[in-house]
């Protein structure tokens, strides 16, 4: 028999979430169609590609929820990494410093 690599351990099926406030919880599509989506976009603070990007992975009703909220842009900013954070598996932190050096290069 040939040789067997099992991996079933190393993969995470579980859906994963994005919480803002005790209200507002969201499912954050992780999917590598989604990522690939996402990873077309390019990095800023534009407004329009952090909508694009949210509607990618949380969705538009989330989108519209959030809108309602009526939050300083700098948080829209923070949602955007917390939930590219959440799909790529990643701490909040590392993706603020990914985000750090592509805006200093």
């Amino acid at each position: 028999m040939g040789r067997v690599i099992n991996i079933s351990n190393k993969l995470d099926r579980e859906p994963r979430f994005l919480i803002i406030d005790e209200k507002h919880k969201y499912k954050v599509d992780c999917t590598k169609n989604a990522m690939l989506k996402v990873m077309a976009l390019e990095n800023g603070d534009d407004l329009e590609q952090i909508n694009e990007i949210l509607k990618i992975l949380l969705g538009n009703e989330a989108i519209k929820q959030i809108e309602d909220m009526n939050l300083p842009f700098d948080n829209w900013v923070t949602i955007m990494k917390a939930a590219m954070a959440v799909a790529m598996n990643k701490d909040l932190e590392d993706i603020e410093d990914d985000f750090r050096t592509d805006t200093e290069e």
